[in-house]
Parts: C-alpha cells; structure tokens; sequence
C-alpha cells in the first residue's frame, strides 16, 4: 500500500566520545584545568537534559499533549531516557486518547508501518480516521489512501475522493498524486487526463518522488496544448493556495 513516513521530531543529546582525549599523556595542572574546561559544557548539557525530561514528565503527567508526545518520542528514540518502545506508547496513546490531532497521526503511522509495535492496519485507519475529522492534513492523505486502496477499512472511492481532495487542496503531495493517478485511469472519477497531469505536476514540486514517472506515462497521452493547460491548471490552483 501507499505509505508515508511520519516525521518524528529527533532530539540530540551530546556525544561524551567527543570530548575525551586522544591517547595517554601525562597529568599536569595545566592539562587537568583544559580537560575540565573541556567536560564541563558536557556535564552542563547532561544535567540540562536532565532537567529538560523531568519539566517534560511533570507537563506530561498533568496532561500536557506536546509534553506527552516529545517525552513519548523521548523514549521512542532513546534520548535522555532509555529507550523502551511501551513508555513511548503509552504516552502517544495518552496524547491521543486526549483528542490530539497529531499523537493521532502519529499512533496511526506506527500500526501502519509496524514501527515499534504490531502492524495494525485497522487500528491505524482508526486513528487516522479520528485526526481527519479534526482536520489533520497528512491524516487525511494516509486515510484517503486506504480508502482508495481497501486497506483497513473497505474500499471506498467516494470516501477516498473525500479526504484525498481535502488533503490534496491544502497541498500534500502524495494525496495530489492519488488524485492523479484516479484522474488519469477515470477511478472514483471522471477520466481527465489533463486533470492528472496538473495533480501530478503539483506531486511533484511538492515533493513526491513517485509523480515523476506517472507525469511520464500520462504526457504519452496529451497534445502539447493539453499539456500547458494542464501547467495552466497547476499554477493557478497554487496562485490561489498562495492567496495570489
């Protein structure tokens, strides 16, 4: 199935290797006064991290969302806490149980992809389903996917027309490539060829490495006007997005 990788914010913590000395020398006052010059950003920046995770927990526990959703990518990633896929969970969950658009999206891109827990595909479009509804646009992209291809929830062409156009208009790019590929085989819609082109041109600048090739096979079909009303088409639905 179509799938979209959901961007999880990475949080660095500093790389003690870095900062101890190449190979054995001799102590001096001097040497000593440098190496501590040198550890002690190092320990300031543990002792913050530190800080930075209890002030996190404390947010979390009184039912911050943000809170709850970078202490459950903190554990997810092992950063200033060990790494344990349950907590990071648990506390997604938690986030989303409590009506978060995002902890939504998120928890519904993990039982998609089987990330750090049991691929779930109808729990996934559970999720998705719940952060559409609130209006979350990459939410709306995965669930028109798996409505237009019967994964997790029956196939479905109007309800996949629904959110891909929804999520397409506000420009993500892998919804304005299914729109595309509907357009261009006549799937859930009218067949408009030069409609798919301009779909798929969108895909492309916005990012979708798979419209490239799809831009190739549907331009075999179009006459050189057809194809600058299609740029026609796609420039001004950008105009307009752009508030142009």
């Amino acid at each position: 199935m179509l799938r979209y990788l959901m961007a999880f914010t990475v949080l660095t913590a500093p790389v003690l290797a870095d900062t101890q000395p190449k190979g054995p020398r001799a102590v001096t006052g001097q040497s000593v006064g440098s190496l501590l010059d040198v550890l002690r950003p190092t320990a300031d920046g543990v002792c913050e991290m530190a800080r930075e995770v209890t002030r996190c927990r404390s947010a979390a526990e009184q039912g911050d969302a943000d809170a709850q959703i970078q202490l459950g990518t903190r554990y997810f990633q092992g950063e200033g806490l060990p790494k344990d896929s349950a907590e990071g969970l648990k506390w997604y969950r938690r986030a989303a149980e409590g009506g978060d658009a995002r902890a939504q999206t998120l928890l519904g891109e993990l039982y998609c992809l089987g990330e750090e827990v049991r691929q779930d595909i109808a729990e996934a479009a559970k999720w998705f389903r719940l952060a559409s509804e609130k209006g979350q646009v990459e939410a709306q992209a995965r669930l028109g996917a798996m409505y237009y291809l019967g994964e997790g929830v029956p196939r479905d062409s109007r309800e996949a027309l629904k959110w891909l156009d929804s999520a397409a208009k506000q420009g993500e790019p892998y919804a304005q490539g299914c729109l595309g590929l509907m357009c261009a085989e006549g799937d859930g819609v009218p067949k408009d060829s030069v409609q798919a082109y301009a779909w798929l041109l969108r895909a492309k600048e916005g990012g979708n490495p798979q419209a490239s090739e799809s831009l190739r096979v549907v331009e075999r079909s179009l006459t050189r006007s057809q194809i600058e009303e299609a740029k026609r088409r796609a420039a001004e639905a950008l105009g307009r997005r752009n508030g142009n």
